[in-house]
């Protein structure tokens, strides 16, 4: 994943991300309050370097992303916050038995979706 994040930022080195900025009326005359608009931001991508990626991207990471694509590939429409309930499950499990462990809790929810 690294090594394809590099190559993608390296051809596509910025992004542009809108961001709401406020606004002064436009006269003196117009109370109108204070507005917001739009403004169009670049961002530029960093290249990740190895320790970065492994200090970020933890096993348990890949681990709630793998939880999170099958959800996606099973077309499961979980709603957030039971999303997020099961990924504190995952992530105690993880922590607290061991790795094989939370992806066999991953597995068992899933298969009511099959």
């Amino acid at each position: 994943m690294m090594q394809f994040y590099n190559t993608y930022a390296t051809a596509f080195p910025n992004v542009a991300v809108p961001k709401l900025v406020s606004c002064s009326p436009s006269s003196s005359t117009t109370n109108y309050g204070i507005t917001q608009r739009t403004k169009i931001v670049k961002v530029f991508r960093n290249l990740i370097g190895e320790k970065v990626h492994d200090e970020e991207y933890t096993d348990l990471f890949w681990t709630k992303i793998y939880f999170i694509i099958r959800l996606k590939e099973l077309g499961a429409n979980v709603p957030e916050p039971i999303l997020n309930k099961h990924l504190q499950k995952i992530t105690q499990i993880y922590n607290f038995v061991d790795k094989e462990s939370a992806l066999e809790y991953i597995n068992k929810y899933l298969k009511q979706y099959y």
